[in-house]
């Protein structure tokens, strides 16, 4: 689900930027700007009702701008875009994920663009083995 879930963010990112490079893992780093980092920051589960569980994913956009004296201005229209077209992602499967909790801040002239997917899931209880058969001596 988590790898569905970056990839449904990248291709979601090709669409609305066409023009800048997308990377999913520190190895891939670029090394010619623009370009955005997708990577997963923290994935939490909860049990909400029996065997429903609920899934909360905080995804990182990382915004390398190109350098120059409109950094600024690119990354606040890339912040701006950010904000509508990641509010909701499909993955593979056709699974819908909403974007909540949507936050950003600048450091060192790098957009970091956070976003958080929650998502029910039923998880399969497993069959408890019955003692009907053990004998007492």
């Amino acid at each position: 689900m988590y790898n569905q879930m970056t990839k449904a963010i990248e291709k979601k990112l090709i669409e609305f930027f066409p023009e800048i490079k997308v990377a999913s893992s520190w190895s891939e780093k670029e090394k010619e700007t623009p370009y955005f980092l997708v990577s997963l920051l923290r994935a939490t589960e909860s049990p909400v009702n029996g065997n429903r569980w609920v899934r909360n994913t905080q995804v990182s956009i990382q915004y390398y701008p190109k350098e120059g004296p409109k950094a600024g201005e690119e990354s606040s229209r890339v912040l701006e875009m950010l904000m509508d077209c990641l509010d909701q992602i499909t993955g593979e499967d056709g699974c819908s994920f909403r974007g909540s909790s949507k936050n950003a801040s600048m450091e060192d002239g790098i957009l970091d663009f956070k976003v958080e997917y929650r998502n029910y899931v039923l998880k399969t209880r497993q069959e408890e083995e019955s003692m009907d058969h053990v004998e007492l001596r």
